[in-house]
């Protein structure tokens, strides 16, 4: 049974990931990867952090350089939409209702 906490864990993760990849902090990211990738987070919800994390140019440093190969390898594996859309549901069957007229 996950932890009643589970949520804010990786709410705080997602946070902490963000101000390292802000502050380019390499040694703390090293050890913070291996932390999110056990807590079960994929490359893709990663990637997507560092790009929200880099999209606010008022909130990073005058040094920061950007990391162009993210946004390429995004832009290499766009999101895949359903190849259909799901089939509504059949109506459920109930009472019908009577008119009065």
């Amino acid at each position: 049974m996950p932890s009643v906490f589970a949520d804010e864990w990786r709410d705080c993760l997602r946070a902490h990931y963000m101000h390292v990849v802000r502050t380019q902090d390499t040694v703390t990211l090293k050890s913070l990867l291996s932390v999110m990738h056990e807590a079960g987070f994929g490359e893709d919800e990663l990637r997507a952090l560092q790009v929200r994390a880099t999209m606010h140019v008022d909130e990073i440093g005058a040094d920061f350089v950007p990391d162009l190969e993210i946004l390429q390898t995004a832009a290499d594996n766009p999101p895949t939409a359903p190849a259909t859309p799901p089939e509504p549901a059949p109506p459920k069957e109930g009472p019908t209702q009577l008119s009065l007229f």
